[in-house]
């Protein structure tokens, strides 16, 4: 009974130090340690690539261009008012603009005669004598010029005639060319009428500028009161005042008018004249005398009498 009792304590003591021995650690394992061996074979790289960023060079000055396209987009001021190209410290209504090219001098016109025949009859049908007729408004013959041989190129004329006349302002005058050819067929050139509303010319009682009194005033005037001077008047005074300013400012000046009727009118449009140009001469009223004279012309005429002589 012994025995067994001791075999059965032994075997359970055996039992529990087994049980012992097998029961789990309560902390967590510890990994092995581990050693990664190799080698870098492309190495480390230390530029970053560029940036790529698109920039318009012409972007600062976008807004000047902006401003000159909308200048161009403009009608060109100049074109209308010649002052536009001058300062504005020259702003000024007696300032001497040289734009100003209506008045004539002498001499007065060019003619190209042998350049219209030739237009019209070949240079080998053409025979020897020719005839150039200067006519005025009415058709009357005021010049001509004449020759047996071939026409001149070039025909200077000085506007006046074999009297030594001048030419009316304001009038048309046309020419009329003849010329033959080798059958003897005559050729009329007529030419395309000219005019000029301003003379500048030198005459034995002074430098004269012949004005058109139609060019100077407005058109139905029938009273005083309604005599007013046109813009083409206003320009024409001016560069005559302009010419007197650069070339005559200290000689006298004197305005006539030559009248065919109706000398009360004749007399306020001289009067109108002479105190247009006193405003833009700067002098006293008086220092311009003006009066009215009839005319010789059966046409009425202006003359801003300049005393050279």
């Amino acid at each position: 009974m012994k025995i067994k009792f001791l075999i059965f304590f032994s075997s359970l003591f055996l039992i529990a130090h087994l049980f012992a021995q097998e029961k789990p650690s309560l902390t967590s394992p510890q990994l092995p340690e581990v050693t990664i061996k190799g080698g870098d074979k492309k190495g480390l790289e230390g530029e970053k690539p560029l940036l790529e960023i698109e920039v318009n060079s012409l972007e600062p000055a976008l807004p000047a261009l902006e401003i000159e396209e909308d200048l161009l987009q403009k009608n060109p001021e100049a074109l209308r008012d010649e002052r536009v190209g001058y300062p504005k410290t020259l702003s000024n209504a007696r300032t001497i603009l040289p734009a100003r090219t209506r008045l004539v001098k002498e001499p007065v016109k060019t003619f190209y005669p042998l350049r219209e025949i030739v237009s019209e009859i070949s240079s080998e049908n053409l025979a020897k004598g020719w005839e150039m007729v200067i006519a005025d408004s009415q058709g009357h013959p005021f010049h001509t010029f004449k020759g047996k041989s071939l026409p001149p190129a070039k025909i200077i004329w000085t506007g006046r005639n074999e009297t030594n006349q001048m030419m009316e302002v304001g009038k048309n005058y046309s020419t009329v060319l003849i010329c033959k050819d080798n059958r003897g067929q005559s050729r009329n050139l007529i030419s395309k009428p000219f005019w000029f509303e301003g003379i500048l010319h030198q005459e034995a009682k002074g430098l004269f500028i012949s004005l058109s009194p139609n060019a100077l005033f407005k058109e139905k005037e029938e009273t005083t009161d309604q005599i007013k001077i046109s813009e083409l008047g206003v320009e024409l005074l001016k560069e005559s005042a302009d010419w007197i300013k650069r070339y005559a400012f200290t000689l006298p000046l004197e305005v006539e008018y030559y009248f065919v009727k109706e000398e009360p009118l004749a007399q306020t449009k001289v009067q109108i004249i002479s105190k247009f140009l006193s405003d833009q001469l700067i002098l006293p009223l008086e220092r311009i005398p003006f009066r009215t004279v009839p005319s010789q012309k059966n046409s009425e005429e202006i003359a801003l009498i300049i005393g050279n002589r």
